[in-house]
């Protein structure tokens, strides 16, 4: 079982009061968190909003109350029109249990991820592992694309077993976000899916992507299949070539578990949901295609 004692990340840090989690960034009060009835409550002082804050703190009391408050279903409720408050416990995991007039309520069950280490491909198929940074954007990257015949989100290449994506943000895994791609080789190649790749990330910055920073956003392209090598390092190679920085890993896959469900073609549920990637990017992408 996961516990998770020490209620701090890269961001913020809770230290209890009562009954009260307050959420410090450095020295500095940024907001609280409490719960009643099974029901999450959070404040982020003014000056602070907009920052991420509420968002870390959400993330390490959902997994400190499910593992240590034993509480199964931690529930949420949003004001209608509170977008803010909406994007925060949507990009924590919680997903819409109803809808009333005023406020929606939202729920987020205790999930254990799988190792997904049965990997079944029908003839002609192939797979690739790619992490470029939060894999909600990336999985729809390699959905425009014609030949993509299946896309999981999840977390490769880490050192503890069973990870949540709570356990992913504390930056004590090792995994990255990760998305599976596999494609019918018949209809595109590696090359094609590389490119498509290297249009969408940052190469030149290590455990950041963007405005996302920690070691779960590192890129990287993991492979299963060693006769593969020789066609990825052809375009891995010529990217690398064009910077003076390139911190792209390229390793065989060592194990790979299957994010939550919530996270699985999460912009297909969210169509508003955050993306680092652009229109523009994708666009580019889809012209990828063959016509």
């Amino acid at each position: 079982m996961r516990m998770n004692h020490d209620l701090s990340n890269t961001k913020v840090s809770l230290q209890k009061e009562n009954d009260v989690y307050v959420i410090r960034h450095d020295d500095t009060v940024a907001g609280k968190i409490w719960m009643e009835n099974d029901t999450v409550n959070i404040h982020i002082q003014p000056e602070y909003q907009g920052r991420h804050y509420a968002t870390n703190a959400l993330y390490l009391f959902t997994a400190y109350a499910h593992d240590n408050l034993k509480v199964h279903e931690i529930r949420a409720v949003v004001p209608a029109g509170e977008s803010i408050v909406k994007h925060v416990v949507e990009h924590c995991g919680y997903h819409i249990e109803r809808k009333c007039d005023d406020h929606v309520v939202y729920v987020h069950n205790k999930t254990v991820t799988t190792l997904d280490d049965h990997l079944c491909l029908k003839p002609g198929q192939q797979v690739i592992y790619l992490a470029g940074g939060c894999f909600w954007g990336m999985e729809r990257v390699f959905q425009a694309l014609d030949g993509v015949v299946q896309t999981r989100t999840g977390y490769a290449n880490g050192n503890t077993p069973n990870p949540s994506y709570e356990d992913i943000i504390r930056n004590e895994t090792g995994y990255k976000e990760c998305v599976k791609v596999i494609y019918d080789t018949s209809i595109i190649d590696i090359r094609t899916i590389l490119t498509a790749y290297f249009m969408c990330i940052d190469p030149t910055v290590k455990n950041r992507q963007k405005e996302d920073i920690g070691t779960q956003y590192q890129t990287g392209i993991y492979y299963k299949d060693e006769s593969m090598l020789p066609y990825i390092e052809e375009i891995y190679d010529a990217e690398k070539s064009r910077y003076e920085q390139f911190y792209v890993e390229l390793q065989p896959l060592q194990n790979f578990y299957e994010a939550e469900e919530y996270h699985q073609h999460y912009l297909d549920k969210y169509p508003d949901g955050y993306c680092h990637i652009t229109l523009v990017d994708l666009n580019k992408v889809k012209k990828l295609n063959r016509k």
